[in-house]
């Protein structure tokens, strides 16, 4: 009998161990704060929706925040700013503008909290790692559709979103750089609708007004693309071929009007599952670094496809 019991505490105190040691050996939660360009907007929404799921696999805590509109940088500096003295264990951030975020995102450096960078870069080295579209090559894939599609010579439109924005560059970069390898078409001066539809809807009936010899018309961004669509149907110019980065509902409409003939698709999503994974596995030690996020090319013949009607209808699929 008494054998019997000192066997029993002996099994109790392994067992009390072993559950001491699986507890100090546990991955604690993590609290990270998601920094973006502007909280009422879907693109946004989406990328939180994946930095939740990633929350949910890592142990973390996600709290979004941001302006409400893009071109704010000097709120979402102060919001940044707000984040650090809160103290989260990473912030994940999608800078409004590429130099004019660099020195808040280097305080939060300085005061020893990881930052990763999300969609939008920031002129600094010392950040953990960027993730999101190669946007370098989201503009040579789109010029790649529209030089295989526009026949002849003739002026190429580009509305563009937010001058200082890093994906803006890299995108009108690597669109204008493919589009000069094919001396058909000239590039004309790049107009900006500052991720507000209506106002890339001004600038694009301004474009086709002073360009008589307009054949396409490449739109950076789902507010540029958005507007560019509008302002195409509303004049009746399906002559003038529409190009687009991201597709809406809306631009999916103007793509079975005619309106839009392609839309390269981002997946706003994964990059918020990404960037929070990034940030908990650099927080648990492991080696990380930039990852670029997924593109695809959508037409009419494939505007339904299953693959890729969340991206585009992500709040009602």
């Amino acid at each position: 009998m008494k054998k019997r019991i000192a066997l029993i505490l002996v099994l109790v105190l392994l067992l009390g161990a072993a559950g001491c040691l699986a507890g100090f050996g546990a991955k604690r939660e993590y609290a990270i704060d998601l920094i973006v360009k502007g909280t009422n907007m879907d693109f946004w929404k989406s990328v939180n929706g994946g930095a939740q799921a990633a929350a949910s696999d890592y142990r973390a805590t996600v709290t979004m925040t941001g302006p409400a509109i893009e071109k704010d940088y000097q709120q979402q500096a102060g919001i940044l700013k707000s984040s650090v003295a809160q103290r989260p264990d990473a912030i994940v951030l999608a800078a409004a503008d590429y130099e004019k975020m660099a020195r808040p995102v280097q305080n939060a450096v300085d005061a020893g909290i990881p930052v990763v960078m999300v969609d939008s870069d920031v002129d600094s080295s010392r950040t953990v790692a960027y993730v999101g579209t190669d946007n370098l090559a989201l503009g040579k894939k789109l010029a790649d559709q529209l030089c295989r599609q526009v026949k002849g010579s003739g002026e190429v439109g580009v509305v563009s979103f937010m001058q200082n924005s890093f994906p803006a560059i890299q995108r009108e970069k690597g669109f204008r750089d493919a589009v000069r390898a094919n001396s058909r078409l000239a590039v004309l001066d790049t107009v900006y609708g500052y991720s507000d539809s209506a106002q890339a809807e001004k600038v694009t009936e301004e474009l086709v007004a002073k360009h008589p010899k307009l054949k396409a018309v490449a739109a950076l961004n789902m507010w540029s693309s958005e507007g560019a669509a509008r302002a195409l149907s509303k004049l009746g110019r399906k002559d003038i071929r529409l190009f687009a980065i991201d597709c809406s509902p809306e631009l999916a409409m103007y793509m079975e009007d005619g309106v839009l003939s392609v839309a390269l698709l981002q997946n706003p999503y994964q990059m918020g599952y990404d960037s929070v994974e990034t940030a908990c596995r650099y927080l648990r030690g492991d080696k990380v670094g930039d990852k670029f996020t997924d593109i695809y090319s959508v037409d009419i013949t494939t505007l339904f496809d299953d693959k890729y009607e969340q991206l585009i209808f992500p709040f009602e699929s």
